[in-house]
C-alpha cells in the first residue's frame, strides 16, 4: 500500500512540474509566439480643458477600435494609497495587448493608430511608450 501511495504522489509531482514548464518564458523562445503589451503614458498640456479632455477618452475609444488590437484598456491613475514607487503624474494611460510583435507592427501604421496621434498630439506634454512580451 505505501509502495502504490509513493508512486501516485510522484506522478503527481512530475505531471504537475510538466504543466508549469509549458508557460516559462525564456528568450530563446520565438520572439514572434507571443504576445505584447505596448504600454503608453499620456501627460496632457497644462492648459488642456475638460472639454478637450472629453475629446481625448472619445480618440482613445476611437483607437481601440484598431484590428490588431488583441485587448484595449485606458485610464487615469487609479486612486490608491500613497507611496514612493507609485506614479501618479501622468494624465492617461493605455495597455493594448497584442498577440504578436507583428500585430503591433500592424497597429503603428494603422489609420486609426496615425489619425489618433495627429489629432491628439497637440495636447501631449510628454509621452512615454514601455513594450514587453508576455
Amino acid at each position: 500500500m505505501r509502495n502504490i501511495f509513493l508512486t501516485f504522489v510522484s506522478l503527481l509531482v512530475f505531471s504537475s512540474f510538466g504543466k508549469a514548464q509549458e508557460n516559462t518564458f525564456t528568450h530563446e523562445n520565438n520572439m514572434n509566439e507571443n504576445g505584447l503589451i505596448h504600454t503608453v503614458y499620456f501627460w496632457l498640456t497644462d492648459d488642456v480643458t475638460e472639454e478637450r479632455k472629453k475629446e481625448f477618452e472619445q480618440a482613445l475609444i476611437d483607437l481601440s477600435k484598431v484590428p490588431s488590437i488583441d485587448k484595449f484598456y485606458w485610464g487615469p491613475p487609479a486612486v490608491t494609497v500613497d507611496r514612493d514607487v507609485i506614479d501618479k503624474s501622468y494624465d492617461y494611460a493605455i495597455n493594448v495587448f497584442f498577440k504578436s510583435v507583428e500585430a503591433e507592427e500592424e497597429y503603428q501604421i494603422d489609420p486609426l493608430h496615425l489619425k489618433f496621434v495627429e489629432t491628439q498630439k497637440e495636447i501631449f506634454k510628454t509621452v512615454k511608450v514601455y513594450n514587453n512580451l508576455y
